[in-house]
């Protein structure tokens, strides 16, 4: 990661009673960082991978009691840009963040898979005893994700079923010693000075493109704190790819109003650094995205207020 190098560019609501600052750690996994956060589901305390990609709560067998969570007969299946499918059952447990408590449906995972298109994933390689999540290695990793992302899914957000109502996410950034933070139900004064995107709900995309002159890349951004590197998803690979190790690129965000934001950084060849700039072609791909992994969190702490379907970026 040494290589990795951040520049921030410029481009031409009521506080919730019962905030709390909840500490993002860091582990180098052997197919990238991720990051994770603690969380009490019942009695039983979980250390949970933290994905800003996808939401729901889903838990991987022999982490939790039977007395942890209430089971319901309703099913779910929920799948990952990696290709790892989840399929299992939906429970009702009591979960603690630090001082705020509250319930949520979380999912009982009963099996993991690959999904048609990628059947290499992580999940083909550990069965369901061995499987972890984040890590691509069986044994290693975490036994439950915690997703927080906008998007309806089975399980649903933990947070908005907690009743929180906004929150932000400042990730770890490298060679830095201490934790991240997430931040539940922000003051007034933790909220200012954020440009504002709003976003439909169900994707969570933020009008963007990545630059590097004269090429120039556009489509839906997704922030996602559980991907490792940048990937273009479209229909076609850009005509222009590969761009080459070491090319000063940017990544140009456009919020509601003024000037356009943007994270520089150096593409790094190994596909284990935030940096690495893929491509992956999808023919039924009805748009292009731009999968834009950690870099963003690294240059600017991201609000999520789900109230009015904005997210916010502000210069860390």
């Amino acid at each position: 990661m040494r290589s990795l190098i951040l520049a921030i560019v410029v481009l031409a609501a009521p506080a919730v009673a019962g905030t709390a600052a909840i500490p993002i750690h860091e582990s180098d996994m052997p197919n990238g960082m991720r990051y994770s956060i603690g969380v009490r589901i019942g009695g039983s305390d979980v250390e949970a991978m933290l994905d800003t990609g996808s939401a729901g709560l889903y838990v991987l067998p022999a982490t939790l009691t039977a007395s942890d969570a209430t089971v319901s007969s309703a099913g779910f299946r929920q799948s990952y840009g990696s290709g790892v499918e989840l399929q299992g059952v939906i429970a009702r447990a009591s979960l603690s963040l630090g001082d705020v408590t509250g319930s949520s449906d979380i999912g009982l995972v009963q099996d993991v898979h690959c999904v048609d298109d990628k059947p290499n994933c992580a999940a083909s390689r550990a069965g369901l005893a061995d499987y972890r999540i984040g890590s691509g290695k069986p044994g290693v990793g975490f036994k439950a994700i915690f997703g927080i992302n906008f998007r309806h899914t089975k399980a649903g957000n933990p947070l908005v079923a907690m009743g929180i109502k906004s929150w932000i996410v400042e990730l770890p950034r490298p060679g830095e010693p201490n934790p991240g933070t997430l931040i539940l139900n922000p003051t007034e004064q933790e909220r200012a000075g954020y440009r504002l995107f709003h976003v439909d709900r169900d994707r969570s995309w933020l009008p963007g493109c990545l630059l590097k002159d004269p090429d120039k890349v556009c489509g839906g951004v997704v922030l996602d704190s559980g991907a490792p590197g940048i990937s273009v998803v479209a229909s076609e690979r850009p005509a222009s790819f590969p761009w080459p190790n070491g090319a000063k690129v940017t990544l140009a965000l456009k919020p509601d109003e003024g000037d356009a934001l943007g994270v520089g950084f150096d593409i790094e060849r190994s596909p284990l650094s935030p940096t690495f700039l893929g491509a992956e072609p999808r023919p039924n791909a009805q748009q292009v995205i731009i999968r834009a992994g950690t870099v963003p969190y690294f240059a600017y702490a991201v609000l999520y207020d789900e109230a009015s379907d904005t997210i916010g970026l502000k210069s860390r």
